[in-house]
């Protein structure tokens, strides 16, 4: 088992066979030069969690909910990824690190016509909003499903 501080604050346990993206990998496999973003990836389960964060203001932090956001962040999704066979999954609430996060499933296909079943989750605390984003393939959903749940439910605040 694994640990890594994310925001210096938020603690992520993760099992044996995940190494950490570097921010190269990152920056390619997100096409995104956005500095706020910490990842792993497990080659053999084909297995990729990354977590951005963003600060803002603390204005803004009020107006602003989890729930908006997963929203704006599945519109945004399901526009930029029209050409790769975006399918909505399904919207849900979670609790993640003691917050109450909303998220929703989705596939696409990705670089390569390679399919992928995802998974996008938004929680606040305080000023700070981090969106956890999971990738898998569809023949791994159920495998990786306990290795998924222990990681989320392992994510706490240090």
């Amino acid at each position: 088992m694994a640990q890594a501080l994310i925001h210096n604050e938020l603690e992520i346990a993760y099992p044996d066979g995940f190494a950490e993206m570097s921010p190269e990998e990152l920056r390619q496999a997100y096409n995104n030069p956005y500095p706020n973003i910490w990842g792993i990836r497990d080659t053999e389960r084909h297995v990729i969690l990354a977590v951005f964060w963003k600060d803002s203001s603390e204005l803004a932090s009020k107006f602003a909910s989890a729930e908006s956001l997963a929203k704006r962040a599945e519109k945004q999704l399901s526009k930029g990824m029209r050409k790769n066979a975006y399918r909505f999954g399904g919207a849900f609430v979670t609790t993640i690190a003691g917050c109450e996060a909303h998220g929703f499933r989705y596939s696409f296909t990705a670089v390569g016509n390679v399919a992928q079943e995802a998974e996008t989750i938004v929680f606040k605390r305080g000023k700070t909003c981090y969106t956890l984003y999971y990738y898998t393939r569809p023949e791994t959903v159920a495998s990786n499903l306990p290795v998924h749940d222990a990681i989320l439910a392992a994510i706490r605040f240090a």
